[in-house]
């Protein structure tokens, strides 16, 4: 179940009321809205509300919405409403039997009451809608808590923080009375105004992999829309990818991400060539490629060496497995053995050689190796790997594309890229 039927499903509960919390920005009357919908769809009334702007406003900022707000969100200019005005307004419309009614935002209108008239008004809605059988959504951008978090039945706090320029949002579900939570941290955008849950994808469970459609067209190849949008409409013949990881699990989720291109390939009888690092083991390595290849496949169409012996087998594919077409892709992994200035330059001759053997170069290296820096310039593309919560992204840094989170497609059973703001 994702995030929004969670909330859906706990705003279906008789007197459930909920509390948004997040800074300006952070998506939270988005997310809202796309709860009253729901609401709407079940033939419920909806109350909004907007003690910051104007109902035109709102419609500007929210053209998503625009159908709604107009016609069937009843909404409630309370801007220059007294406390208690407001509160006679609100009691009205929270009578109205299983209705919702948000709130937008609380602290707009009680931040300046003393504690203790606010504590009052809020027991009286809470209280109120309970009686009603009908539910509340509270928005907030205080970050700390206040009396509302005490009373309310459930706590969401979006965020959003800037990752090397990038912006990344997820949400954390604090409290849904009444709900098991089984995931608590979610990632989302709001591409086109829209509130789009990035599914949450643990990679170390999968069970099986589908190929997905490969096109090789004799320049490039396409992989699926978002991927070929990241390397630039396709990963080109003849290119070398930099991949950057911080640590072992960004390195094994990359192995993943793979997959599905390195089946299509070796399915086309490509070989794959697997550059191995002296910490890599080579058991976990196979028992991956195990779901999607048979223990016999394996062996016809993949190589496995460590570093130390990478040109002698770029060489062996030539001399001892001529029966196939050549090498069209190259997983060389992990760290790059470079000491000093003489082992940069025999990296860039391997590099040269390389380019001139095999259509495709893929490199995985560690981002605190001392000279990153300098072999990325030698490179087409520098794509930068790094995981969240067991949510993984990646973004092109060779031309500052936007962050893409990495998900699992159930239903087309494939693995995809969702661009985030």
């Amino acid at each position: 179940m994702g995030f929004i039927e969670i909330l859906n499903e706990f705003l279906s509960k008789e007197g459930n009321s909920l509390l948004i919390k997040g800074k300006p920005g952070a998506g939270k009357t988005t997310l809202a809205l796309n709860l009253a919908l729901n609401c709407l769809k079940n033939n419920r009334k909806v109350f909004y509300f907007s003690t910051r702007i104007s109902p035109i406003k709102l419609v500007r900022h929210f053209p998503n919405f625009k159908e709604i707000l107009y016609s069937q969100i009843v909404t409630v200019d309370s801007r220059l409403m007294a406390l208690s005005t407001f509160l006679g307004s609100a009691l009205t419309y929270i009578k109205e039997e299983k209705s919702l009614v948000i709130f937008d935002s609380w602290d707009s209108m009680v931040k300046e009451q003393e504690k203790r008239e606010r504590l009052k008004a809020e027991k009286a809605i809470c209280t109120a809608a309970e009686e009603s059988k009908s539910n509340l959504i509270f928005i907030s951008e205080e970050p700390e808590s206040t009396t509302i978090d005490y009373l309310v039945d459930g706590i969401v706090n979006l965020h959003y923080n800037f990752y090397n320029g990038r912006l990344l949002r997820h949400a954390v579900i604090n409290k849904l009375r009444g709900l098991r939570i089984t995931n608590p941290i979610i990632y989302f955008t709001l591409s086109n105004g829209e509130f789009n849950e990035i599914k949450s994808f643990n990679l170390f469970n999968i069970t099986k992999l589908s190929p997905i459609n490969v096109e090789l067209n004799g320049k490039s190849i396409k992989f699926f829309k978002e991927f070929d949008e990241v390397f630039l409409d396709g990963i080109k013949f003849g290119s070398c990818t930099l991949f950057e990881v911080s640590n072992k699990n960004e390195e094994y989720c990359l192995y993943y991400l793979l997959l599905p291109l390195i089946f299509e390939l070796a399915r086309r009888g490509k070989i794959i060539l697997m550059g191995l690092s002296l910490d890599t083991p080579i058991l976990l390595l196979k028992s991956m490629y195990s779901l999607i290849f048979p223990e016999e496949e394996i062996k016809r169409r993949i190589i496995f060496s460590y570093i130390e012996h990478f040109e002698d087998e770029i060489n062996n594919i030539y001399l001892t497995k001529k029966e196939y077409s050549p090498s069209l892709f190259i997983h060389f992994l992990n760290k790059i053995p470079i000491k000093n200035e003489s082992d940069f330059e025999k990296f860039l001759q391997l590099l040269r050689a390389i380019r001139e053997r095999l259509d495709i170069l893929f490199l995985i290296t560690n981002n605190k190796e001392i000279y990153f820096k300098r072999i990325l310039p030698y490179f087409d593309y520098g794509i930068k790997i790094f995981t969240k919560n067991e949510n993984i992204f990646l973004y092109n840094k060779s031309f500052g594309s936007k962050i893409y989170g990495i998900t699992w497609d159930k239903n087309l059973n494939i693995l995809k890229l969702l661009c985030i703001e």
